[in-house]
């Protein structure tokens, strides 16, 4: 027997659960399906190739006989064969097994296709693969259709368990029917077409891939006009002139998979100290030898290959010879060996189709080709290249590079993306017109990716931001190429999608959840993206975001020369059907709440079985994390974060959720009452999950259903961040909430039993939240602390654990600083029973009421009641707040709103006198709100007028109203907003307007920490004098005292001068500088600082006063980095934000005092300057 290598599966799509026989169905082309035909002791039609399956008579579907796999290895794959099939190519067949989970996961259902030769025909995993559900105790039928490949004549039926997969199952009653036979929505989508583009080559010398002749005229010409570009430019050929001096070593061998490259015991990243000494950043423990002294290597050719380019790029700008002798060095080395690596995949030497030579993957591979093509293009034309030299690089280089990626096929992936840029760059670079087409309008090339791989929204399709990002590099580097070299794929209209989504997507402090295979991410893309972006669509939202960036390299590279300042995007609550993921918004502050809702597809081989799952912000950050992922080569990324305990969503039996597609039934956004609900019937079929989202202005609503009509372990999980307390009598519990699944992860477990309505609460110093159930009997609470995302390593989490058949879970998260409100939530209990729902929030800025019916009936829950599916009303009578969903009327007390149609309404006071109705619905529908708070207002201030409102709350043409004192009746002209506006109170454009304001002030003042009080003093001259000083520089290290926090002095970061220093990061730190003055004189004060953030402040105190009322709080705009990679330094003076115009300081020889307070966010500091102030005549 043989071991099988685990492969890496793209996974399923959809899960198929068979509902009974279909009728007449075509025969059963699997023979002995069943495994009871035998003959000397051998199962007939079936061959095991692995040491972990076998055949056992004491568990089948039908018969006496299944196949057990055991597969207890990590590296290993169990794999069972069918005999050969014949079949008809280019036909539809529908494939389906039945199988009983034991333990763990990942155990695949294959069909292998064959052509009439024997060879293999490879056909994506998304077609032809589905996992095998990893529920216990009941036999489950997983069923899906695939479509062979016209070439096909024969396929097999393959079991195996792949990549990473732990699993025990037993699988039995295999079939292959020719014919669909699945229910519609697990029928796999067919390929979109798409419309071939046209493909053209540069004509003349090169360059012409990173940088054309124009370009280079371009950065030259803004260099000698901007000082950003000239500052940048002189950094970039200095870097150059040490990238050019360093010597050219290439490795002996290819490198290693860069996930293997963190620390097993908290998986942080390594630091490479030398070839074979990697240090835990996190710990500081060391390890040396494989498979960590091949990554470094893989760092190796990576560095190579950037220098290639960059070298190049110093030879184009400035003709030096001594660059392209050094390109030539690197190219020239890799031509000689590139053929000599052996090829090799993530575990070693490998012939598979996806391994590589220089890297360990052929995705590996093209991110290394593409700076190697660029760096070759860009020269080229140096006398320094004989025509042999050039033959050799492009034959036994980029030809054979391009050769080895083409080898594999990834379909539908990021992969392939950058397969397609790899390939392209060699294609355009040698005018190759076969090749450019391949990648360009193959049958995975861009066009097909565009089509395929990306949703009407601009989301790429597996979910996961950092695979968004990760896949636009790649598409950006061909469409960049390819522009140049004359061909256009920014006329794609499906392509700006991809860049303007992480902007629409992002939460208030401007980060996006980790959800799927992802970390946190920015939400504002690379400068490099947004450069790109704005010069090829001019869209404002790109300008917004280059600003925000700063411009530095990437700009002069990249950009235009000037790019207009404008408003921040009004970011607003979305539905994103394409990735099934909801997004709720409260309002525009950093401080105002979010809630991203992930019900939609699986997301392929970077998805995660979380289902209904959320990430929740408020008050200027996440509190409740989606964990994202760690480096794929820590066991744990499997065993923690690919599992659905560790997400914000429902457990059913201590197992995670098979992958499935949910399914949205409502998405509503008014001001005052947002609604999502989604379901997930597929995660645990037959188990019916569903989960309602409210949102207001002050708390978020889950009510979450699970149904089925046996009796389940039902565990609802909430992750979130801070120390955790309760009022609950938690005692240390005696066993852990699990043994697999993740729950083998949780620690410091502690619960308690209660029928009551119960709190718990994270704590962190700016932000706190709190979760309030509804009672329910027999509910136990477990706490303990499992890993969230990996900056936060593990967290408080809470478990509430029922075990029914059927229960509803009713929540509230509750954000707050300081004292916790004091909130009641009651569930009221309701005749209609099934799905309707009442709940009835109370507290001390709370008195609300929220609904939900079938909208076939009205629901009464005391003195409220609804026709609609949704409805809220707060205040009494509803007088803050009336609203429904689907129906025609809501009624609380005296206030009632209704329509003459069914329609979505939500009427609200927004303040005294002025009231919005946003309606969505039919035209000629008549709209009646009666309030007691409507009546006074009538009464105190006169009729009102009516005008519908833009998205910016500026008015159109008035409305005519039936105006009553008691009620307010008109009827819309179409579905929008509508202000209603009493005499002397505010508009809704002022009113918005103010509230904002007001919110962020308060926002910013809540995050400010308290720093000692200090007078303001001008630094004046003496009567009669205007002595000038000489100019003093003081290096940001060199300070003489700090405060409430440590600064750590560096010397790594790109263009400091001396050292610098970072880690200023927190409220209140406090640091301080001795300045001896030798010469009387007034100055200006420069800092020179970067900060990737948008909003750091910092208190500027000189000799224990404020030189001006402006210094309580300076602002310091983002740079747009850290300077890390780049040069993201620049100089501020101390200035007088309400004069417009530099602080002067009149500074006495001798000694002085600069203190500097943290108000708020990371900056670091090269230098400090003290520029004597001239007067201009």
């Amino acid at each position: 027997m043989m071991e099988y290598a685990k492969r890496w599966s793209s996974l399923a799509l959809a899960i198929g659960a068979s509902t009974g026989v279909w009728a007449a169905e075509p025969p059963n082309l699997v023979p002995n399906a069943s495994f009871e035909q035998t003959a000397e002791g051998s199962v007939l039609s079936w061959r095991i190739d692995d040491t972990m399956s076998r055949w056992v008579d004491d568990r089948a579907a039908t018969g006496t006989r299944s196949i057990l796999i055991e597969d207890a290895s990590r590296t290993a794959g169990s794999s069972v064969f069918s005999t050969m099939i014949a079949v008809d190519g280019g036909k539809a067949y529908t494939v389906r097994a039945k199988s009983f989970a034991l333990n763990g996961n990942g155990l695949g259902l294959y069909v292998r296709c064959y052509d009439s030769a024997g060879a293999y025909i490879r056909v994506p995993d998304s077609i032809a693969q589905r996992t095998l559900p990893s529920r216990r105790r009941r036999w489950k039928s997983t069923s899906f259709a695939v479509t062979l490949p016209e070439a096909c004549t024969r396929v097999q039926v393959w079991l195996h368990s792949y990549s990473g997969s732990v699993v025990s199952a037993c699988v039995d009653d295999l079939e292959l029917r020719k014919g669909i036979h699945v229910a519609s929505d697990q029928v796999p989508e067919a390929p979109v077409p798409f419309t071939r583009a046209d493909v053209s080559f540069a004509e003349g010398p090169h360059p012409f891939l990173l940088v054309t002749a124009d370009d280079i005229t371009r950065i030259q010409a803004t260099a000698d006009t901007q000082e950003w570009a000239r500052r940048a430019l002189a950094r970039f050929l200095k870097s150059a002139e040490t990238w050019c001096a360093e010597p050219v070593v290439h490795p002996d061998r290819g490198g290693g998979w860069y996930h293997w490259y963190a620390c097993p015991k908290d998986g942080g990243s390594l630091q490479t100290v030398s070839p074979t000494q990697h240090r835990c950043k996190r710990c500081g423990e060391m390890y040396s030898g494989e498979p960590y002294d091949t990554v470094a290597i893989m760092s190796q050719h990576n560095g190579l290959g950037s220098r290639c380019r960059d070298i190049g790029l110093a030879y184009a700008l400035t003709g030096k010879v001594e660059f392209a002798r050094t390109a030539r060095k690197i190219l020239l080395g890799y031509a000689d060996r590139y053929n000599t690596y052996e090829l090799h995949d993530t575990r070693g030497p490998s012939k598979r189709a996806s391994a590589g030579r220089v890297g360990p993957q052929t995705l590996d591979e093209s991110c290394w080709l593409i700076p190697i093509t660029q760096g070759y293009d860009l020269v080229y034309e140096s006398d320094l290249f004989s025509d042999a030299d050039r033959r050799h690089i492009e034959k036994d280089l980029l030809r054979s590079a391009a050769a080895t990626i083409r080898r594999y096929d990834a379909g539908k992936s990021n992969w392939q993306s950058w397969h397609n840029a790899g390939m392209g760059a060699v294609a355009f670079c040698l005018r190759d017109r076969e090749l450019a087409e391949h990648v360009v309008n193959g049958s995975s090339g861009f066009q097909f990716q565009m089509a395929n791989s990306v949703t009407d929204e601009g989301f790429w399709y597996e979910g996961a931001w950092g695979y968004h990002y990760y896949a636009l590099m790649a598409h950006l580097a061909l469409t960049e190429i390819a522009f140049r070299s004359g061909t256009n794929l920014y006329a794609n209209p499906r392509y700006k999608g991809l860049y303007d989504i992480p902007i629409r997507f992002m939460a208030p402090n401007r980060q996006l959840p980790a959800f799927h295979d992802s970390g946190l991410s920015s939400g504002l893309p690379g400068t490099k993206f947004l450069e790109v972006a704005f010069r090829h669509w001019q869209d404002a939202n790109f300008a917004w975001g280059i600003h925000q960036r700063g411009r530095a390299w990437d700009a002069l590279l990249n950009g235009v020369p000037d790019v207009p300042e404008v408003a921040a995007p009004d970011l607003k609550s979305v539905n994103f059907s394409g990735p099934g993921f909801a997004v709720l918004r409260s309002g525009t502050t950093i401080d105002d709440m979010y809630l991203a809702l992930d019900y939609g597809p699986h997301g392929g081989g970077h998805g995660h079985p979380d289902k209904l799952g959320f990430s929740f912000y408020a008050l200027g950050d996440y509190v409740a994390h989606d964990p994202g992922c760690v480096a794929y080569g820590l066991p744990i990324h499997g065993q923690w974060y690919r599992q659905t305990v560790s997400h914000n969503t429902i457990v059913i039996d201590g197992q995670s959720q098979e992958q499935c597609t949910g399914q949205l039934s409502c998405f509503y956004a008014s001001p005052g009452f947002q609604v999502v609900s989604a379901s997930a019937d597929r995660a645990y079929d037959p188990i019916r999950l569903a989960r309602t989202a409210v949102m207001t202005p002050d708390y978020v609503l889950l009510v979450d259903d699970v149904s089925d009509t046996e009796t389940h372990t039902i565990d609802w999980a909430l992750h979130g961040v801070g120390e955790l307390s309760s009022a609950l009598p938690l005692t240390e519990r005696a066993e852990a909430p699990g043994t697999n699944a993740g729950y083998e992860h949780v620690e410091s477990v502690r619960s308690a039993r209660t029928d009551a309505p119960w709190s718990a609460a994270w704590s962190r110093p700016l932000q706190s939240f709190r979760v309030t159930m509804a009672g329910t009997p027999e509910t136990e609470i477990i706490t303990g602390r499992g890993w969230s995302v990996s900056s936060l390593g593990k967290q408080p989490m809470a478990l509430v654990r029922r075990v029914a058949s059927n229960t509803r879970y009713v929540a509230l998260l509750e954000p707050f600083r300081g004292p916790a409100p004091q909130t009641t939530l009651t569930e009221f209990p309701l005749e209609e029973g099934g799905i309707a729902c009442a709940a009835h929030i109370t507290g001390a800025r709370h008195n609300d009421v929220f609904l939900r019916g079938s909208g076939q009936s009205t629901v009464v829950a005391g003195n409220a009641s609804t026709d609609a599916i949704f409805a809220f009303a707060s205040g009494t009578d509803g007088d803050v707040c009336l609203a429904f969903v689907d129906g025609t009327s809501m009624v609380r007390g005296e206030g009632r709103v209704a329509s003459s149609s069914p329609c979505r309404l939500t009427f609200r006071q927004e303040t005294k006198g002025l009231w919005t109705a946003q309606y969505a619905g039919p035209k000629n529908n008549a709209l009646k709100v009666t309030s007691p708070a409507w009546q006074s207002a009538r009464q105190a201030m006169g009729p009102p007028s009516i005008f519908g409102v833009d998205s910016s709350s500026r008015r159109g043409a008035a409305l005519r109203g039936n105006d009553a004192e008691a009620t307010c009746s008109f009827t819309p002209e179409t579905s929008g907003t509508y202000e209603i506006v009493f005499p002397g109170a505010p508009s809704l454009a002022a009113f918005r307007e103010q509230q904002h304001a007001d919110a962020a002030a308060v926002a910013k003042a809540a995050r400010r920490p308290a720093i000692p009080e200090f007078p303001i003093r001008p630094f004046t001259p003496p009567k009669g004098e205007q002595p000038v000083g000489r100019r003093i520089v003081v290096q940001a290290e060199d300070f003489t005292g700090q405060g409430k926090g440590e600064v750590r002095k560096t010397d790594k970061k790109v263009a400091i001068e001396g050292e610098a220093f970072l880690n200023w990061n927190d409220p209140g730190h406090w640091l301080e500088w001795s300045i001896d003055v030798t010469t009387s004189g007034v100055y200006t004060v420069v800092f020179r600082y970067c900060t990737q953030e948008e909003g750091a402040e910092r208190a500027v105190v000189l000799d224990a006063a404020y030189p001006a009322e402006s210094c309580r709080a300076i602002p310091f705009p983002s740079t747009g980095g850290y300077s890390n990679a780049r040069d993201d330094w620049r100089s501020l003076a101390l200035s007088d934000v309400a004069a417009g115009k530099p602080i002067q300081v009149y500074l006495g020889a001798g000694k002085h005092a600069l203190r500097v307070y943290n108000l708020s966010k990371p900056v670091n500091l090269d230098y400090i300057v003290l520029e004597p102030f001239v007067e201009d005549d």
